[in-house]
């Protein structure tokens, strides 16, 4: 289901759940005679939600963050546009941001074991965030850039990669990738594209710019 469904909406995120809860308890069922496998599986198991309920949040490394959440957002390139989506079978400009933020706090929290992280990670994940509500502070997950006051693209400044643009109108969101380049899910090519804010018609938008408070 993760792999062939782009849409993400509370049923599913709910059967995904689901899901695992179900593999869980066959993989049990599969090790219950075996004492050894039994016994490492529970220990993983402990383990794991241990590790999401300790409070043990770290500062985070902000610029780090950033530089995994370009790379994350460059792996979109070419994904067909999905209204709704937010994999790589298809994605939508909110979910572009989303999904790859989501993937950057799983990635951070695992290899510095960072649960307040983790459970970040779940959060974005559960909860649709479309472009407006990115444009106005998202419950605290998007922060301002400047003075917050809307701006044509072409005169942002101070942006940094991994920073984000919301058109005035909020249908549309994009990311900074550095050196003037953008990137973006739009549903007039149908896919995921990187453009050149010194040729691509953009630069003359209205836009909010914002960043993930994570990456602040």
């Amino acid at each position: 289901m993760i792999i062939i469904i782009p849409y993400r909406t509370t049923l599913v995120r709910a059967g995904m759940i689901s899901l695992c809860c179900l593999a869980w308890a066959g993989l049990m069922a599969l090790a219950y005679r075996h004492k050894v496998l039994r016994i490492g599986l529970i220990a993983a198991t402990a383990a794991t939600g241990l590790l999401l309920v300790i409070n043990n949040s770290r500062i985070p490394d902000s610029d780090g963050l950033r530089r995994t959440f370009v790379e994350r957002l460059e792996d979109y390139d070419g994904v067909r546009y999905v209204y709704g989506g937010e994999n790589h079978r298809g994605v939508d400009c909110s979910g572009l941001v989303r999904a790859a933020m989501v993937r950057t706090l799983v990635e951070h929290g695992v290899t510095s074991l960072d649960s307040e992280m983790l459970r970040s990670a779940f959060t974005l994940w559960w909860h649709d965030t479309n472009a407006i509500q990115l444009g106005k502070g998202a419950n605290g997950l998007t922060l301002p850039i400047g003075d917050g006051s809307p701006m044509p693209m072409r005169a942002a400044q101070n942006v940094r990669p991994g920073d984000l643009a919301v058109t005035t109108s909020g249908s549309h969101v994009l990311a900074y990738l550095g050196n003037q380049r953008w990137i973006e899910a739009d549903p007039d090519v149908a896919h995921v594209q990187i453009v050149d804010l010194n040729t691509s018609p953009i630069a003359g938008q209205e836009v909010l710019l914002v960043a993930w408070r994570w990456l602040r």
